[in-house]
């Protein structure tokens, strides 16, 4: 029993060593990822035995699924440590994770067996592939292969393909005599689209913003945390895309993304009687210029990404610190109540305020904002609810919307008043000096006719 106690002890001595080993390995800058998946058990030996086909076998299959797992442990910041840009010079060896930039051109989908799809929970693979470098006359271009969990959602009822796309990805199979074309695993493809979406994806594609990470926002949810979704990666990339965005074009182009929208719901011509309150509405704020706020509330999946322009009064304006995105300190967040919007707040999360714009929790100012709406988020009240003898802050639902600087509607009117009271000020100066100037002419006059000698009607005879 004693020699049993002792071995169980040292082997669970290697394990705590070898786990603290991987960790140590992890957290080393001068690792590599191949050297992190060699202590998974993941070495070359298994990217050898890789199929030069994609009719996997059940070693291939398990591979890819460890991969899998294997990247799920790190998170975006700690993966970005390992990661080097693959070029062919490089010289790349498998299992070494790598940024590379293509052209998607095609998509297929490949079902995993049966029991591994239960087992994992992942019920098929996408293959992606892709050309990169520069075209050269008169060569062939040069092509790689992408495994990938997933894909961004507006390529799943495309059929033609030409899209600029990224990842990082652990190298499976270099390019070979045997296999000329290179073989990749990723979890995630970054997507730049150049047409065929909405203005607002355009616009974030243009600014170099992935636009596929707007398929990590949950909505009807609280903000989720990293180990959920990328979702607040999302949100800051929107802020900081918006942030090199002139106020001009904003502005037009979310004009173009309100008739569009309207467009859309016209073609729509829908039967049930609150689809067709919205579609009325919708047309009624474009003819202004405007976003009704309906499809927001109702239909926020639709609309993830799309620039909208409302109106209406801001009654909140806070600084919110930034700590976790380079490049953004902070933020301002407004909470703006349009005609639309039945007294219920919309979020719009700022870069700038306008100079002289009031801040805090009860101020009144009218604003127009042109922005991407983001997320149907699902927060706490402010204000406690009190329930017999419990309390409790009361759940909220509102639209959050990523803008420009808001242009401040109030501050000509302002101006304007100002110049009124100044201008009735002037006129009252003036009147009171023509009223001095009078009594003093009416004193005059009357020491003057009491100078003269007066005349006694007794002496008229």
């Amino acid at each position: 029993m004693t020699s049993c106690r002792i071995v169980a002890q040292v082997v669970c001595f290697l394990g705590c060593l070898l786990a603290t080993h991987c960790t140590l390995s992890a957290e080393d800058g001068d690792s590599s990822f191949r050297g992190v998946l060699d202590l998974a058990g993941i070495g070359s030996g298994a990217f050898a035995k890789f199929s030069d086909t994609t009719d996997y076998q059940s070693e291939d299959w398990q591979l890819l699924i460890r991969l899998k797992h294997r990247l799920a442990q790190y998170s975006v910041a700690q993966q970005s440590v390992w990661t080097r840009p693959w070029t062919k010079s490089s010289e790349p060896l498998p299992g070494d994770l790598l940024e590379v930039v293509g052209v998607l051109e095609s998509v297929e989908t490949l079902s995993l067996p049966k029991l591994l799809a239960e087992t994992h929970g992942l019920e098929s693979l996408f293959r992606c592939r892709f050309y990169f470098g520069e075209l050269v006359e008169g060569q062939p271009r040069k092509y790689g292969s992408l495994l990938s969990t997933q894909i961004p959602s507006g390529w799943q009822e495309k059929e033609a393909f030409e899209e600029p796309i990224s990842f990082r990805g652990i190298l499976i199979k270099p390019s070979e005599a045997s296999s000329p074309e290179p073989v990749f695993f990723t979890s995630h493809v970054a997507w730049f689209p150049r047409q065929g979406v909405p203005p607002g994806h355009l616009l974030l594609a243009r600014l170099g913003m992935d636009v596929a990470l707007l398929d990590e926002v949950r909505h009807g949810r609280p903000f989720v945390k990293a180990d959920v979704s990328r979702e607040g990666e999302a949100f800051y990339g929107c802020l900081a895309a918006i942030k090199r965005t002139q106020a001009e074009e904003l502005s037009s182009l979310a004009k173009q993304s309100v008739e569009q929208v309207a467009d859309q719901w016209r073609e729509k011509k829908p039967g049930d009687a609150k689809q067709r309150a919205i579609a009325a509405e919708v047309q009624t704020r474009s003819e202004l210029g405007l976003s009704s706020v309906a499809p927001l509330f109702f239909h926020p999946e639709q609309m993830t990404g799309q620039l909208i322009q409302i109106e209406g009064t801001a009654r909140r304006a806070v600084q919110i610190a930034v700590t976790e995105y380079p490049g953004l300190d902070f933020y301002y967040e407004l909470e703006i109540f349009p005609p639309d919007s039945q007294n219920l707040p919309v979020v719009c999360c700022v870069n700038k305020l306008p100079a002289g714009f009031p801040t805090g929790d009860s101020i009144r100012e009218p604003v127009r904002v042109a922005g991407l709406f983001f997320k149907g988020w699902l927060y706490r009240s402010r204000k406690v609810q009190t329930q017999g003898q419990t309390t409790r802050q009361r759940r909220m639902y509102t639209p959050v919307v990523i803008a420009g600087t808001p242009i401040w509607l109030g501050k000509a009117e302002d101006h304007g008043s100002i110049w009124g009271l100044l201008g009735g000020i002037v006129f009252l100066v003036v009147l009171l000096v023509v009223a001095l100037n009078a009594a003093r002419l009416a004193a005059k006059d009357r020491r003057a006719r009491a100078a003269r000698p007066t005349l006694d009607v007794t002496d008229i005879q």
